[in-house]
């Protein structure tokens, strides 16, 4: 199945935008907004895939989420456009599983432990290029755990007003 959007906007009380099941949509020129505890702008699972182009997304509430993929094979493209997420441990991108890559793009989170990018686990990975990512309060930029991999190419990193770090890294335990 495959979907393009052309609205102006996509608002929601929780996950703005769920694609699953090896689905895939497009969006352009539009704008993902949720505001709700643990509310996520996009969410690509079970291998579904999605392409954003200048789509500007604004998530807030605690544990928001702007874009999230949780399983491998997922994947989300960002072109353009702006991600915003506010909350207590609220991520710009989050990557459990599966890929999410972005092209000129502004990333910012607010909120006591945010993080800009956060990718957990041996199967999970986001890539920037040419983008910026900004973390207010007491938060990180970027984070890896797990195995997971980060790629930044031209892309700058601010962290935290009070306290925080543009980058956090961990590795997985020996097998």
């Amino acid at each position: 199945i495959a979907a393009a959007l052309a609205a102006p906007m996509i608002a929601s009380a929780h996950d703005a935008v769920v694609v699953e099941d090896g689905a895939h949509i497009d969006l352009a020129d539009d704008s993902i907004v949720s505001s709700v505890y643990g509310a996520h702008g996009i969410l690509a699972r079970t291998s579904a895939t999605a392409n954003l182009r200048q789509t500007d997304i604004s998530v807030s509430g605690n544990f928001a989420h702007g874009a999230v993929v949780n399983s491998a094979g997922s994947w989300i493209d960002i072109e353009g456009g702006t991600i915003s997420s506010q909350g207590q441990e609220s991520y710009g991108l989050y990557a459990a599983a599966g890929a999410i890559r972005v092209t000129n793009a502004q990333i910012s989170t607010t909120g006591a432990g945010a993080i800009g990018l956060l990718a957990r686990g041996a199967d999970a990975s986001i890539a920037l290029t040419d983008s910026s990512v900004i973390v207010d309060r007491s938060g990180h930029a970027a984070a890896a755990t797990g195995g997971a991999q980060l790629q930044l190419t031209r892309t700058s990193l601010t962290a935290g007003r009070t306290s925080g770090s543009a980058t956090w890294a961990t590795t997985p335990p020996a097998r």
